[in-house]
């Protein structure tokens, strides 16, 4: 299996970050996973996210990435949630790698994400989850996609490549957010702001 590795926060920036990440993520309502439509004989009319980790719960970007029928662009996100945008980002500079840049930032809540591949992400990915929950891990499938470990990742940062090796959320029970730092093939960065470990 291609390498998956757990990390270990900076703790004391991490339990600080987490803190205000959860104070911020409760202020707004995340919107819902979009569902893809479909034609008449079944095929695909538009394609959203829902079609690839599945419709359950509640999702959003920040930093830059892919946008359907638009290229790659800054997420909007970035100046609609500036506060839980801040937190998400000190939460990922606290968690990567020192010295490892990302572009984007996928924020979930309570999202069962079925088997699935991120076909857009570049490299490694690093998952983290917060909130108070049970179980919840994250199974990761070997390249062929039939034998899969089961990684937890509550307040435990774990680095894979999610564009090679299926993944899916492990059923748990309570509130469960996860946050994932990662690139694109993008030049685009978010003016001021400094994503990467430190």
């Amino acid at each position: 299996m291609a390498e998956i590795r757990q990390l270990e926060p900076r703790r004391e920036k991490y339990e600080a970050a987490k803190v205000a990440f959860l104070e911020a993520v409760r202020k707004v309502r995340l919107p819902t996973v979009q569902k893809s439509t479909f034609n008449p004989d079944g095929t695909i009319k538009i394609h959203r996210r829902g079609s690839v980790i599945g419709a359950v719960g509640r999702s959003t970007h920040f930093g830059v990435g892919a946008r359907p029928y638009h290229g790659y662009i800054i997420h909007k996100t970035n100046a609609k949630y500036p506060e839980l945008f801040e937190a998400c980002v000190a939460i990922g500079n606290s968690c990567v790698p020192i010295g490892f840049k990302y572009s984007t930032i996928t924020l979930n809540y309570n999202v069962m994400a079925k088997k699935h591949i991120d076909s857009k992400n570049v490299g490694n990915s690093i998952i983290v989850g917060i909130g108070t929950y049970t179980d919840g891990g994250l199974y990761v499938y070997d390249k062929t996609g039939t034998t899969r470990e089961l990684f937890e990742i509550q307040d435990k940062p774990t680095m894979f490549n999610g564009a090679i090796l299926p993944h899916e959320t492990q059923e748990y029970t309570g509130e469960r957010y996860t946050l994932i730092f990662y690139n694109q093939p993008t030049g685009l960065s978010v003016e001021g702001v400094e994503m990467v470990g430190c």
